[in-house]
């Protein structure tokens, strides 16, 4: 049994594609938000000074390539 490649590509849906690309943003939405919860919480900073230092990171590590 022998598939082509077009067959093969118009089998996944759009709406599989769209899911491949909007659920990494959301997970980092949350991530960033658990992470600047954390820092009003336990540190009790401000939550301007916790947005700050969420941005940085994210960018830092985005630029860097770190996890």
């Amino acid at each position: 049994m022998s598939t082509s490649s077009s067959s093969l590509q118009t089998s996944v849906s759009p709406l599989l594609k769209q899911a491949a690309v909007v659920w990494p943003n959301f997970l980092t939405t949350y991530l960033m938000t658990i992470i600047a919860t954390y820092l009003t919480g336990v540190w009790e900073i401000s939550i301007t000074d916790a947005a700050a230092i969420v941005n940085i990171y994210w960018g830092w590590s985005a630029y860097c390539h770190w996890p």
